[in-house]
């Protein structure tokens, strides 16, 4: 997600540009609000929820910047989790470097919410002898599916019949 940034820090290895990008940090900082909780919210440009900044010309992701200034490199595959589930929140305190798999689990979407389902619609539980995953990620129920299965070849079934009667 921040893979850009490594490109930044190269920029970063002379002096002067350390301290160009340190008052640009701070910049961001006094730009920023405090909320109740603790955050420092983001008043800059966003993109779906999160803050953008443009560092000698090139856009980034302002928690990704803070965070890289202030902890460190982002390990490499891994995402930002809000923990304060706030996408414009640049406090770094509330920021964990996660796989996008915990990332995605954590979130309020629906790819956590399918996650999290421990039954079917039907009521069949989506534990592995039950349970089918395709190449996709996505789980199906093999007891559902025998299901459709059924009712497809049924109505099938009764299709050829149709057809075969009004035929003779």
């Amino acid at each position: 997600m921040c893979a850009r940034l490594g490109r930044l820090r190269l920029m970063m290895s002379r002096k002067k540009r350390v301290t160009d990008y340190a008052h640009r940090v701070g910049r961001m900082l006094v730009e920023s609000s405090l909320s109740e909780i603790g955050c420092w919210l983001w008043e800059g440009a966003t993109s779906k929820g999160y803050g953008r900044v443009r560092i000698k010309g090139t856009l980034y992701q302002a928690h990704c910047v803070v965070y890289e200034f202030f902890v460190g490199p982002i390990p490499e595959g891994m995402d930002l989790d809000h923990l304060c589930r706030v996408r414009n929140c640049i406090n770094f305190d509330h920021l964990e470097p996660v796989p996008r798999s915990v990332n995605l689990a954590r979130g309020d979407n629906f790819i956590a919410e399918n996650m999290r389902k421990t039954h079917c619609f039907r009521g069949h539980p989506l534990v592995p002898p039950n349970l089918s995953k395709v190449w996709t990620g996505q789980r199906h129920c093999l007891a559902c599916g025998r299901i459709r299965s059924r009712i497809t070849h049924e109505r099938r079934k009764r299709e050829r019949e149709q057809n075969a009667g009004g035929k003779a």
